[in-house]
């Protein structure tokens, strides 16, 4: 459209909201048919998509955006988080790597300065997002190539290591003035169900917006050798409910506060505990990164990083019995338990139990995996989002 005689220089007020109506429709009907297409051809399929449904909402004032959400059906919800598992952002050739940035492209109209602008607003529109990753220019365009390629492949494969999410101790909440323009308050719950153990645990997980539930999910964290690997799928809420029942009794549910929140390439959660009693008013800040150096944001007060410790560990301190020693945020706990008293299933009985609520699921049998990131020539950057589609549901 853009390149079919869409002019944004020309666009007033209300044109712009008519084009960015006009271009959102018109990305979703190509982002369902070529899920059509791939789901009709009954094979795992990867499919790469151009930009997203929230980019839009970077060109347009809030009530603007409202608007088309109005007048499309849609909440920001269900654009930003049903639609996409994960969020990949390349950051724009204009920062850090301005030499690179070019304009052969006849739908590039952005000045230098105009791109980094609107690269910064981009990243924004889909904080709150329970999976997102912002890679720079800080190595080479190949080397950030391999490395969007590497966490795709790591997504679609269901299984990705645990320890790229780091984990900080915070000891003072912040005010919320302090907090970057932008953040997004997600409340999540985590449930750890029964045949859990400290090698390998099973949760489910419930993130809500506003009152509403954004997404259900289910995961699995297992220790291969001295790492951890995560898997997570995507669940309905009729699912949700019978996993549910198979929690563990001896556990009680950790609910969180989270903070969403990008700084410079970092994307961060804080995550300030509200339960169980004994762990309420703790802050744990996420960050997503991958390499060893990381710049945390100077507006959280952090006391030390306790990746691959116990203490408010969702696992840990969910325990009735044992979980309070884990919220003592005073000191390291320099040894695990090696077990904590629990109920334990069989894990086909697990397994049959999610088959069984998939099948009644009114939910497409396929499981869909989108994620938004971005391809670029010659270092610059366009927006893309990725779909890995599976012919069965691989909740069984």
């Amino acid at each position: 459209m853009v390149g079919g005689g869409l002019e944004w220089s020309l666009a007033d007020e209300q044109m712009t909201l008519d084009y960015q109506l006009a271009l959102l429709r018109v990305q979703l009907a190509l982002e369902d048919q070529f899920y059509a297409i791939a789901k009709a051809s009954g094979k795992t399929s990867l499919i790469v998509c151009d930009r997203g449904a929230m980019d839009g909402r970077a060109y347009c004032t809030e009530d603007q955006f409202n608007e088309i959400l109005r007048r499309s059906g849609y909440t920001l919800e269900q654009l930003r988080d049903d639609r996409y598992d994960a969020i990949v952002h390349m950051v724009t050739a204009a920062q850090g790597a301005e030499h690179f940035y070019n304009f052969d492209n006849p739908a590039r109209f952005e000045s230098v300065e105009e791109a980094k602008v609107n690269d910064d607003k981009l990243r924004q529109m889909y904080v709150g997002h329970r999976m997102i990753r912002v890679f720079d220019n800080s190595c080479s365009f190949q080397e950030k190539l391999d490395r969007v390629v590497d966490f795709v492949g790591r997504v679609c494969g269901r299984e990705y290591p645990h320890h790229l999410t780091r984990r900080f101790l915070v000891t003072k909440i912040p005010d919320p003035a302090d907090l970057p323009s932008g953040t997004v308050r997600i409340r999540v719950t985590l449930t750890i169900l029964n045949n859990s153990q400290p090698e390998e645990y099973l949760m489910i997980m419930r993130r809500e917006q506003g009152g509403k539930v954004t997404i259900y999910s289910y995961q699995t964290i297992k220790r291969k050798g001295s790492e951890s690997v995560r898997s997570e799928h995507r669940i309905s809420s009729r699912e949700y409910a019978g996993l549910y029942a198979q929690r563990d009794p001896d556990r009680e549910d950790v609910v969180k506060d989270n903070i969403s929140f990008v700084y410079k390439s970092l994307f961060c959660e804080l995550g300030i505990f509200e339960a169980p009693s004994w762990a309420t008013g703790a802050g744990i800040m996420y960050a997503e990164c991958e390499g060893s150096e990381v710049t945390l944001p100077p507006f959280i007060t952090i006391d030390r990083e306790v990746s691959g410790e116990p203490i408010l560990s969702s696992f840990y301190v969910s325990h009735k019995e044992k979980g309070p020693q884990y919220a003592d945020t005073s000191g390291p706990i320099t040894k695990k338990p090696n077990e904590l008293a629990m109920s334990v299933v069989g894990r086909d009985g697990l397994a049959a139990l999610i088959a069984a609520s998939s099948s009644q699921s009114s939910q497409s049998d396929a499981l869909i995996t989108p994620i938004r990131g971005a391809a670029e020539a010659k270092h610059d950057t366009d927006d893309v989002k990725v779909q890995d589609v599976t012919p069965d549901d691989d909740a069984k």
